[in-house]
């Protein structure tokens, strides 16, 4: 009994220590193939992306180039794995295609040894440090010209930071740093700054140490102080933008009455003021297109069916606009015929007979006055028009031409340059100084050569233009006349007139004084009624005033007579 407890203890301790060794072993083979399981999925935890090709920047040959070139091609350059024939493969590919750049290294055979040469080279030529230094310091320079030049033409201060900043990396990276070179590039850059800012910069306070001396270059915090008001900037914008609160603010009438003397109108439209107007204007007697006063409809009406009409509409009776009445009305318009405060188809004083429509005021001390276009004219007088042919190889057109010696440039529409395709050979700024003393705003104009040619091809002429929307509105045709019988006589055959065309059409051809007085000949024939015949290269011209009893008009035709005093025609500078 003694022997079999004896062999139970041992078959007990020999079973527990050999399951705790099992237990031991066990354990670490779990340990180690948890960490191989860690270690083989490890790199699939990596996303599989495909990354694109960085490819070569390319270098033409421009110095502000050179640095971002350079900083890609050196690793190239400087890896020695790579053999010379390879790199100069790889040096061949990032080079602009028949540029400065590519012309100094096709002139090296592109073999292994001859790479050496052809990066020292390329180095000398563009890549020397002095004149990459002058290269940005230019481009500083540049920014303070605009400043100085062009203070209106402001770009957003965001982008003129951005530019501040990458001319001073660059110099940096050429070793001009803002520790040892900040008195030299410190007045640059204030310079490029508009005043505004510039002003704000010098109230800005400088911080300064316990020891009383600034902790940082003034460089440097002029560029801190920069992009903080770039910020600053980004923060409004927002704000703004976001919550929709930038409003277009009405202009006061100070700002419309600028508005409306920076609207420059040539000489030619000084003699016959009727410029497009920016957006269609419903009639109210017709409501159709176009204003009220020049209402061929109205013209028709007596005055009883004008005001009932106008009343209909609750229009005013004095300046023909919808809304108030003419005992509240403002407007400044003021009558040719009596002077009162009304537009002149409004005019009491006139009344219609037939389709023509003329004053009845008795007074001998004043003329009367033909209205068919419901403008007064205190004189009747033909303008140097006529016809001539515009030519650009194969194209040709018929064009009315205006001679206006108080211009001193010429001028055509830009809508028959782009028929007849023409190319610009310059551009240039301009302002018109006219009659009244009155100068335009500054414009640009676009310079052309024209072919110009008498009808019967007789004549021809190239002489130089400049571009314009509209030269003036439409001239009216006069009709035949008894003096016209006199030029028949005198063997005059006028280019336009009544013989000619149908129908009034627009000035295509401005010539100017610089050009009028080349094709005058010379020839002139007063006529008997008082207008004058002047010949030119290009045919006859008539210009006038057309006598009192000749002043009779049908209603389908017009004679060209302006809305101008006399003596007083045109005293327009372009400059």
């Amino acid at each position: 009994m003694t022997s079999n407890d004896e062999y139970k203890r041992k078959f007990i301790r020999a079973r527990m220590a050999a399951m705790t060794h099992l237990s031991t072993v066990a354990n670490n083979t779990g340990n180690n193939n948890a960490n191989s399981t860690v270690d083989n999925t490890h790199p699939s935890a990596q996303p599989m992306i495909k990354l694109p090709k960085i490819e070569l920047r390319k270098f033409s040959g421009d110095v502000k180039d050179w640095l971002p070139f350079w900083s890609q091609f050196k690793k190239i350059h400087e890896d020695a794995a790579i053999n010379k024939g390879n790199k100069f493969q790889y040096l061949l590919q990032a080079i602009t295609a028949q540029s400065r750049a590519a012309e100094l290294i096709d002139s090296f055979p592109p073999m292994e040894e001859n790479y050496d040469s052809a990066i020292e080279s390329l180095k000398n030529r563009f890549g020397r440090d002095e004149m990459l230094v002058e290269v940005y310091v230019r481009e500083l320079l540049k920014l303070v010209m605009q400043n100085v030049l062009k203070p209106d033409d402001r770009m957003p201060l965001s982008s003129l930071y951005d530019k501040i900043e990458a001319q001073l990396r660059a110099l940096e990276t050429l070793g001009v740093t803002s520790d040892k070179c900040g008195a030299m590039l410190l007045p640059l850059v204030e310079s490029s700054l508009p005043e505004e800012l510039l002003r704000a910069w010098q109230r800005h306070p400088v911080p300064v140490g316990a020891d009383g001396e600034r902790r940082e270059e003034r460089l440097t915090q002029l560029i801190k102080f920069l992009r903080s008001e770039v910020e600053n900037e980004e923060r409004i914008s927002i704000a703004m933008h976001g919550f929709d609160l930038k409003k277009d603010e009405p202009k006061t009438s100070k700002q419309k009455q600028r508005s409306e003397q920076a609207k420059g109108t040539p000489s030619a439209i000084s003699l016959h003021a009727q410029g497009k107007p920016n957006k269609p204007i419903d009639c109210v007697f017709c409501e159709k297109e176009h204003a009220s006063v020049k209402c061929e409809k109205a013209r028709k009406m007596t005055l009883d069916e004008k005001k009932s009409l106008l009343q209909q509409k609750n229009a005013c009776f004095n300046c023909l606009k919808i809304g108030h009445q003419s005992r509240v009305c403002r407007g400044s318009q003021k009558c040719a015929m009596c002077s009162r405060r009304h537009v002149v188809i409004m005019c009491p004083d006139i009344i219609n007979r037939g389709d023509a429509t003329v004053s009845t005021n008795a007074d001998d001390g004043k003329e009367k006055v033909l209205s068919n276009s419901n403008q007064t004219r205190e004189a009747d007088v033909i303008l140097q028009t006529l016809h001539a042919k515009i030519r650009n190889g194969k194209e040709e057109r018929v064009v009315w031409v205006f001679f206006d010696q108080g211009s001193t440039r010429s001028y055509a529409t830009k809508d028959i340059i782009r028929q007849m395709k023409y190319e610009a050979i310059s551009e240039h700024k301009l302002k018109h100084s006219l009659f009244g003393n009155v100068t335009s705003a500054v414009k640009s104009h676009k310079k052309y050569v024209v072919h110009l040619c008498s009808l019967d091809n007789s004549y021809s002429c190239n002489f130089k233009v400049f571009d314009e929307e509209e030269i003036c509105a439409e001239i009216p045709l006069w009709e035949k006349q008894p003096w016209m019988d006199e030029l028949k006589e005198m063997d005059i055959q006028l280019t336009d007139g009544p013989f000619k065309c149908d129908y009034a059409a627009p000035i295509k051809i401005l010539i100017g004084a610089d050009i009028a007085g080349k094709l005058m000949t010379g020839r002139t024939k007063q006529l008997r009624c008082g207008l004058t015949a002047v010949e030119t290269s290009l045919g006859w011209t008539l210009m006038g005033q057309v006598p009192n009893m000749l002043r009779t008009v049908s209603p389908s035709r017009r004679f060209p007579c302006f809305n101008v005093k006399p003596v007083y025609l045109i005293f327009g500078n372009w400059m």
